[in-house]
């Protein structure tokens, strides 16, 4: 149960979609006040709402979208329109780890996307310096192969990541573990004897299995279609990284919808 506290902020984010445009008017205008007077509070209150499983979908998604906004407000000096006071150092950590769970944890497509933006927003001001762990972190998760949410969202945070912030060359190479813990794909560069005579041996029962949780959201209803794009962006890139000699096999087994979201994303 809620204390009063918590109650009274969550009124405030519901009345912001009120139909009633004063109530929305007048919502806005409290939920402004309050968070300017503590934005450290405000931010707890909203990431402690974002992981609350007993709150609908749209509601979760309304408080990632408010702790969004926060972000160049009161995250961080580095950003232009930062007007404080700054949210502690101490919630700050609180936020991040919140932040990757939910991304990485949650079977609501929506959540994962939602903190999959803030996260990126954030890492904009944190990564490396604050959030040294972000891409080692986010590895580590995208390896849980029994672990369907975990790999699908890692891989969108990566992409989104990838989209905004981080280069490829820092991906691979800025201290990250070795490629071959990554979406292991068997053989290296130049072996072209050993490890690649069948596609079955570069980790395509890897990309499979993602795809077939993807297949399953979408049985379920949900918009599979974003976490389908990220997962074959990123898999497609670690074919490339391997060995550039045999990334033609594992194009040549896709779809025709799934080849064109390799050529608008991918370059090589």
């Amino acid at each position: 149960m809620m204390n009063e506290e918590f109650e009274k902020f969550l009124k405030l984010v519901l009345d912001q979609n009120s139909s009633d445009n004063n109530v929305r008017t007048q919502a806005e205008l409290d939920f402004t006040q309050v968070s300017r007077q503590d934005p450290t509070q405000s931010s707890y209150i909203l990431i402690e709402l974002a992981c609350n499983d007993q709150l609908p979908t749209d509601i979760k998604q309304s408080c990632l979208l408010h702790l969004k906004r926060f972000v160049p407000k009161f995250w961080s000096l580095g950003f232009e329109s930062f007007v404080g006071p700054p949210i502690s150092q101490e919630l700050k950590q609180v936020i991040r780890d919140k932040l990757i769970q939910l991304a990485t944890s949650s079977p609501e497509s929506k959540i994962r996307a939602g903190s999959a933006y803030v996260i990126t927003q954030i890492a904009a001001a944190d990564y490396p310096d604050e959030w040294p762990n972000l891409l080692k972190d986010l590895y580590e998760l995208t390896t849980r192969y029994n672990d369907e949410w975990s790999m699908i969202g890692g891989l969108s945070v990566l992409n989104e990541l990838f989209d905004d912030l981080i280069t490829e060359e820092q991906f691979w190479d800025g201290g990250q573990p070795d490629a071959d813990d990554y979406l292991p794909l068997d053989g290296n560069e130049g072996d072209d004897d050993e490890g690649w005579e069948d596609m079955d041996d570069i980790g395509v029962p890897n990309y499979e299995k993602l795809k077939s949780y993807v297949d399953e959201e979408e049985e379920e209803g949900l918009n599979a279609d974003e976490d389908l794009k990220n997962i074959l962006i990123l898999f497609f890139k670690e074919c490339l990284s391997k060995n550039l000699g045999h990334f033609q096999t594992f194009y040549e087994m896709l779809d025709d919808d799934e080849k064109k979201i390799i050529t608008e994303n991918v370059v090589f």
